[in-house]
């Protein structure tokens, strides 16, 4: 165990953040992942702050992230990838498809949140990446 006292203990500061992030892209990974990090770092300082065991939390630099990906299928890419497919997937890729619903919300969906008489699905909020509640219309194509 190294001591408070130690003269080789190695403070973490905004520098070695920094050499940390330099670090972790030449090993190639993406800025968000390395946020990620970093972010975690971070929590850890704010808790070890919050029970009376840090004074200080030193600067975090974070790196500018991609912007969210925007991919959306056209009419004949789902038609494509629909005859591509056996059977059972089909309704995960509409469900997918014409809800927006991801493929562990669309797995945990259970009849009880299918209101057929009101033309609804109501996932459970937990459920949901962003664990907000939301009614999703049944469409035709369901």
């Amino acid at each position: 165990m190294i001591s408070s006292q130690s003269p080789d203990r190695r403070r973490i500061d905004a520098d070695l953040i920094r050499r940390f992030i330099v670090d972790r892209q030449a090993k190639g990974l993406s800025n968000g992942s390395i946020n990620h990090s970093i972010a975690a770092l971070r929590r850890m300082f704010n808790i070890a702050t919050r029970e009376g065991k840090l004074r200080d939390i030193p600067y975090f630099p974070m790196l500018k992230e991609s912007a969210p990906r925007q991919a959306y299928f056209k009419r004949g890419e789902h038609e494509a990838l629909s005859q591509s497919l056996p059977d059972f997937l089909l309704s995960p890729l509409a469900f997918s498809l014409f809800t927006a619903m991801r493929l562990r919300e669309i797995h945990s969906l259970e009849w009880s949140q299918v209101d057929f008489l009101a033309g609804a699905i109501n996932p459970r909020a937990g459920d949901a990446k962003n664990d907000s509640a939301r009614t999703i219309p049944i469409v035709p194509h369901l």
